[in-house]
């Protein structure tokens, strides 16, 4: 805050010396959208939109464009009367607005939507007037009305009117109620007023207390009360005799009167605002602003020459809003001021005023010794002395020798000895020094007779010999010593020479002594005063770190003896250390000159670089043809460049012009004047804007807000109190508007935006407020966007909004169930239907094996009972004859024992018959036939000897097993052969057969406790191999143990070899 007062004070003394200057107002009229001239209410909602209530309509203003509300005919939800007098925000976020016929209007932003209510003749409880000139809010939430009739309480909830206080009062008299206001103190007092009568009102008891002074009976009176402001147990009272202050701690008042500078005018104080140090009083005849530390006033009125100036004095509001801009509603439109973002001051030339200065454009600048601030323009030599106030112009009189040589000055220098140089355009140079110290006046100058034709006089340098030198436009460089008054001339040359041309427009001798020129398009050169040589330097199109361009404007040593050169084509850093003798060291090659390039591409806002300063910080600053720049040497990139909205005379600044003095105060001049300003002075706006959404487009036309017909898509609630969007799969092209709520300079506010679930990266929008997507994908979105305000300073989080978008219907959830649900019911068709056709196929080809097995069986039960009965009857008469011959052969023992081995084989023969013929018969297919067969087989052969035979594990379940012919001639004949081995070489007391079947798994095991025998040794005997054989053809694992005087075990197991297979 030091640094803002010390400004402001810096300002008024500035404005001693330049009158003209003052307050800076920028103004919004209908031009810019205001719906009508006059705004006597301003409120900043908690969004931090701007609100103004107009002769014709409530204004929603964000910076850049207006909303109007209107009274709508027909429709009793719209604004009930356009002719607003007062608008209130209450803590919920709902502005109530009082209007002139209108009654109060609640209205609601979210929907934006409006609820009138008006004085009912025939309700006690209703408003008790149309007319409502104030509204405040009461801690507890209770609106207090300041009524063409008094003041009322509205309770919001019950929606019911209470009335405190009405103008049929035996104390009010008056028959002028329209003029009154309402203040509230908290905790328990409503002051109002009605004309010149002040009223307390105890919201407690309801007490009423009037006063036409304060305190009482005193000679201070009122007069006609305009406005009410209460802040800090202190009470304001805007009347037609000033501004009374009344402090309710210690019941006292004073008043602060109409200064007698202000002129004989009648002053009625409307309106108040108070900020840290100063009263804001808006009158019917301007804008005072008071500074209560120091009792001074200043007075800002209406000037028709001044586009800044106020734009109509009758003043009807004034508010300030969070970021410190003042708000002043008058007759003529909208002002708003930045009082403290005026960094630079700015003087120029204005005919409507008498000390003005000579001309709009400004050359060179310069403060002399003694304090005195020379400028030159192309119409004379300007003087300010800072002070006594003078101010005076110095022009060419004819005939009159120690008058100015000429009016047009290009050139200013102060010399060691006080005097001051002025080169000019026409005539030379005239010189001049001060019969008195300090004092402007009755100064004489002398002219200084150059070599023709040099008189036009670009630059002008002192060495630290004290040799002046000249340069000109079109003679070169010329010497001039002071105290020979000897002139001599260096005509431009090529050959070292002389200058490389004949205009030289700066010169300067560095810290080491070396003395630099820069000329337009012949570069810069090194002049060897000594030897009268010239060293020259140019741009090399092939060199980076070469001199940027040919135009040399202007040439600066910094603190750190770094020197930079001001070109046409950028500004130039000197990377080669000056030291002594630097001429001859490039002369002999010794060294050679680096430089660094700075322009456009580094951010620079233009390439021509007029004038560079350097403040107290070492930041540079450079003045250019599109603003003032502050460049960070350390890293070389501008800090801000600032513009004429920020304050400047101009973009376009001029060559020559600039000075800074030994208080660290800057000049620079251009086209329309120069600025003044000392760079730790140039404040920074802190305020971080919040950031709102404004509009919202769908295919670029905006969304209605609460659309009847249902098939418009609109919202529920206004965009900016919107937090999520779900839109229709083919709202495929959308735009968001938004805007950063800082309203000083909002053109220069800053955006970034940003898709989640889209861009990968913040895009930086610039000064662009929209952004417009197309052809999102169905899914769900986050849209953000940030926003800094006019000088870089960001709110990181600004605003942001869901957004979903649906697929279409054919690729929504439920049309991909539905789609499921197809593809199942698809494939379970499908699957039917092939299992339909296997079985129909089975079906048919097990009718057709069903058919042949039938005929298989058929033939086999035939074939079985035809080879039983013709095998059976061979075999049958075989044994008879065998019979027959051997009771014949009874003598002949040779024969008997051949007919005894017939016999034996025709027994087998005829057993194995059995067998086969029981294999071929269809009736015995199953396990159970299988395994009854060979039990009986091995009872059999048991029987007639002393073997015992034990069986187990035959049960009816294996009846419903089948087995193929196959399986069971195996079964029979392994067992068979199985069980007479066991008969003839166990010499077994015991032989067990087993059978198991578990999940269609068969296991037959055959085991006697014999002799046992070797299987190494006879492994090949007792037809092992064929029982392993059988076994495998049959799928069957087959496995013998035996052991010598341990018995013998055989196992056969696996899966049923059913009918089949």
């Amino acid at each position: 805050m030091r640094i803002v007062i010390k400004y402001f004070v810096f300002i008024l003394c500035i404005s001693s010396i330049f009158p003209q200057q003052n307050l800076k107002f920028h103004h919004l009229t209908v031009d810019d959208g205001l719906s009508q001239t006059t705004a006597n209410a301003i409120m900043q909602d908690k969004f931090g939109f701007m609100w103004f209530g107009t002769q014709d309509g409530l204004n929603r203003y964000d910076g850049y464009k207006f909303k109007v509300f209107t009274n709508e005919s027909g429709n009793k939800n719209s604004l009930s009367n356009n002719y607003i007098w007062s608008i209130h925000e209450d803590k919920d976020g709902i502005m109530w607005i009082g209007s002139f016929g209108g009654g109060l209007t609640r209205f609601d932003p979210a929907t934006e939507s409006f609820t009138n209510y008006k004085n009912d003749p025939n309700n006690q409880n209703s408003i008790s007037s149309n007319d409502v000139f104030g509204i405040a809010e009461y801690p507890k939430g209770t609106l207090w009305l300041r009524t063409g009739r008094g003041v009322n309480k509205f309770d919001k909830k019950k929606k019911i009117f209470t009335i405190f206080l009405n103008t049929a009062n035996e104390k009010i008299t008056t028959n002028n109620l329209y003029t009154g206001a309402l203040a509230v103190q908290p905790p328990s007092f409503v002051w109002a007023s009605i004309d010149s009568c002040l009223i307390s009102i105890d919201v407690e008891t309801n007490e009423l207390k009037y006063f036409f002074s304060y305190p009482e009976n005193t000679n201070l009176k009122f007069g006609t009360i305009l406005n009410l402001k209460y802040q800090d147990n202190n009470l304001f009272v805007c009347c037609n005799a000033g501004l009374v202050k009344i402090d309710l701690s210690s019941n006292t008042s004073s008043r602060i009167p109409v200064p007698t500078i202000m002129g004989e005018k009648k002053f009625l104080f409307n309106h108040l605002l108070i900020d840290d140090d100063y009263y804001w009083i808006g009158t019917n005849n301007g804008l005072i602003l008071y500074d209560k530390n120091n009792n001074h006033f200043n007075l800002s009125q209406h000037n028709p020459d001044k586009p800044y100036s106020l734009i109509h004095n009758n003043i009807v509001s004034l508010y300030k809003s969070r970021d410190g801009i003042v708000w002043i509603g008058t007759y003529g439109g909208m002002n708003k001021i930045d009082r403290f973002k005026e960094n630079f001051y700015l003087v120029q030339f204005d005919p409507s005023e008498s000390n003005t200065i000579s001309h709009k454009s400004i050359g060179p600048i310069l403060e002399d010794k003694n304090g005195i601030v020379w400028f030159g323009t192309p119409d004379g030599l300007n003087a300010y002395n800072p002070s006594t106030g003078e101010n005076i112009i110095f022009k060419n009189i004819p005939g009159k020798s120690n008058s100015l040589s000429s009016n047009y000055i290009l050139s200013l220098y102060e010399d060691m000895k006080g005097n001051i140089w002025a080169g000019t355009r026409t005539a030379g140079i005239s010189r001049f020094s001060y019969k008195n110290p300090g004092s402007i006046k009755n100064i004489s100058f002398e002219r200084i007779k150059l070599p023709e034709p040099s008189t036009r006089v670009q630059s002008i340098c002192e060495d630290k010999n004290g040799i002046m030198w000249i340069g000109t436009a079109g003679r070169g460089l010329i010497s001039y010593n002071y105290e020979t008054s000897s002139i001599k001339s260096y005509p431009s040359s090529q050959d070292g020479s002389g200058p490389s041309h004949s205009f030289i427009y700066c010169m300067y001798e560095d810290s080491k002594g070396n003395f630099w020129l820069g000329t337009p398009t012949g570069g810069l050169n090194l002049f060897d005063r000594e030897g009268e040589k010239f060293f020259y330097i140019k741009n090399e199109a092939d060199n980076a770190k070469s001199l940027s361009n040919d135009i040399i404007l202007s040439i600066f040593e910094d603190k750190k003896n770094q020197l930079w050169f001001g070109t046409s084509g950028g500004l130039n850093k000197l990377e080669t250390p000056i030291e002594k003798n630097l001429f001859e060291k490039l002369k002999d090659s010794s060294i050679t000159l680096s430089f660094t390039q700075y322009g456009k591409v580094n951010d620079l806002p233009n390439d021509v670089i007029y004038g560079i300063l350097e403040d107290e910080k070492g930041f540079l600053w450079l003045s250019t043809n599109k603003g003032l720049v502050q460049f960070d040497p350390l890293k070389e990139s501008p800090v801000k460049v600032f513009d004429v909205k920020d304050g400047l005379q101009n973009n376009e600044f001029n060559q020559n012009s600039f000075f800074k003095n030994k208080k660290g105060e800057m000049y620079f001049g251009g086209i329309n004047g120069f600025n003044i300003f000392h760079s730790d002075s140039i404040k920074q706006n802190s305020y971080k804007p919040p950031v709102v959404f404004t509009d919202f487009k769908l295919f670029n036309n905006p969304v209605p807000l609460l659309e009847k017909d249902k098939k418009i898509f609109s919202l529920s609630k206004v965009i900016y109190q919107t937090d999520e969007l779900e839109l229709e799969y083919d709202h495929n092209v959308i735009s968001f508007e938004f805007a950063a709520l800082n309203f000083i300079l909002p053109e220069k506010n800053k955006y970034a935006y940003k898709m989640e679930g889209f861009d990968r990266e913040w895009i930086n929008a610039g000064s662009n407020r929209t952004a417009t997507y197309t052809n999102l994908d169905p899914g769900d979105y986050i849209f953000r966007v940030k926003a800094s305000n006019n000088d870089g300073l960001w709110n990181e989080r600004g605003a942001s909004i869901k957004i979903f978008i649906p697929p279409p219907p054919w690729l929504s959830w439920y049309a991909y169930l539905f789609y499921i649900g197809i593809f199942f019911t698809a494939v379970f068709l499908f699957i039917r239907y092939k299992i339909n056709s296997a079985r129909k196929e089975i079906e048919t080809h097990a009718k057709i094996e069903r058919a042949k097995l039938e005929e298989r069986e058929e033939v086999r039960k035939k074939s079985s009972a035809d080879f039983h009965d013709e095998a059976g009857n061979k075999l049958t008469k075989i044994s008879l004859f065998t019979e027959l011959a051997k009771s014949e052969a009874e003598n002949n023992p040779s024969l008997e024992e051949y007919l005894i081995k017939i016999e034996e084989n025709t027994k087998e023969i005829s057993s194995g018959m059995r067998d086969f013929i029981w294999v071929l018969d269809p009736a015995k297919d199953s396990l159970f036939d299988t395994i009854s067969r060979l039990k009986d087989f091995g009872n059999s052969m048991f029987d007639y000897s002393d073997i015992r035979f034990n069986f187990k594990g035959l049960s009816p379940e294996m009846k419903n097993i089948a087995l193929s012919m196959d399986a069971r001639r195996a079964l029979m004949l392994i067992f068979k052969e199985a069980i007479n081995n066991c008969l003839k070489y166990s010499e077994a007391k015991n032989v067990e057969m087993s059978v198991s079947v578990k999940n269609n798994f068969l296991e037959v095991i055959l085991k006697d406790d014999g002799k046992g025998f070797d299987l190494s040794e006879k492994s090949s005997g007792y037809g092992l191999n064929n029982m392993k054989e059988r076994a495998k053809k049959i799928k069957c694992d087959f496995n013998i143990i035996s052991e010598i005087n341990k018995g013998t075990e055989l196992t056969l197991k696996g899966n049923i070899p059913q009918m089949g297979n």
